[in-house]
């Protein structure tokens, strides 16, 4: 690996740089484990790489909301040891909080019933 790209892992895995990077309303666990949180952590992750997509459609961010599908889709499948589930959720998890810290952490759009709102 490139030192940047170390450096960038590095800074990316801190829960205070994922605090700041989503905008202040989501906690990084301290390590993602291969548990039963796995599935509730996954919809967070889907639902931050969709937000961003529909405040920013672009292709890097449309990249990371089918990412997130494909990540989801891995998990749930069961072809994977648990372990090598949580390794997989931990890569993503830190390039998503890359992604909105290069998007300079926007106010993201809402989800809920009534559809689609300015946060």
């Amino acid at each position: 690996k490139q030192p940047a790209a170390i450096a960038a892992q590095f800074l990316c895995s801190f829960p205070e740089t994922t605090n700041w990077a989503f905008g202040g309303g989501t906690k990084q666990p301290a390590a993602i484990a291969p548990n039963q949180e796995l599935p509730q952590l996954l919809v967070q992750m889907q639902r931050l790489a969709m937000r961003l997509y529909l405040t920013i459609p672009r292709g890097s961010t449309l990249h990371g909301f089918t990412v997130a599908q494909g990540v989801a889709a891995l998990v749930s499948s069961g072809i994977m040891a648990l372990d090598q589930q949580a390794r997989i959720v931990s890569h993503f998890w830190l390039w998503l909080t890359a992604l909105y810290i290069e998007k300079c952490t926007p106010s993201l759009v809402s989800l809920n019933a009534q559809g689609l709102e300015a946060m």
